[in-house]
């Protein structure tokens, strides 16, 4: 079967040509997106920072989020690059921690984005970009020959 997306940097690659030259920084959601995310910064020319993703539990438990945004103003544009959506709840949390810490503008930018997914965190971002947007939730390895952060 044919996959979305041969590895990262190849839906890096796919994002990157949907992201608009409109953001200041690409933050990636660390440990799994900095190649994703590495490849839009150097197609926007803009820095690339992160925040780091630390799952805290069962799926109905919070995550917790660390912040790497050292004097980055919270004024500035920011486009957050993550592998994909699965249940909304990452986005929801780094939208929540961002939020909290005075940026206003924020947006997400995947590879995976299936819409009843999106509808979970449709709310917390100025917008969503997506290379692919299924009907439901399904493994990354439906979408990646290698999925990202498994090497």
């Amino acid at each position: 079967m044919a996959r979305d997306f041969r590895d990262a940097a190849d839906a890096g690659e796919q994002l990157a040509r949907l992201v608009p030259a409109e953001f200041e920084y690409v933050v990636a959601v660390l440990p799994t997106s900095d190649v994703i995310a590495h490849k839009v910064a150097e197609a926007l020319h803009v820095p690339m920072l992160g925040l780091t993703r630390i799952l805290t539990g069962d799926e109905g438990e919070p995550v917790r989020i660390e912040l790497h945004l050292d004097g980055v103003s919270t004024e500035s544009r920011l486009v957050i690059v993550d592998d994909a959506v699965e249940t909304g709840r990452t986005s929801v949390a780094i939208s929540s921690a961002l939020k909290a810490a005075g940026y206003k503008s924020i947006s997400l930018a995947v590879p995976v984005c299936p819409r009843d997914s999106e509808y979970v965190v449709r709310d917390h971002f100025e917008q969503i970009i997506a290379v692919v947007r299924p009907l439901m939730r399904r493994s990354l390895s439906w979408h990646y020959d290698e999925v990202p952060g498994n090497g």
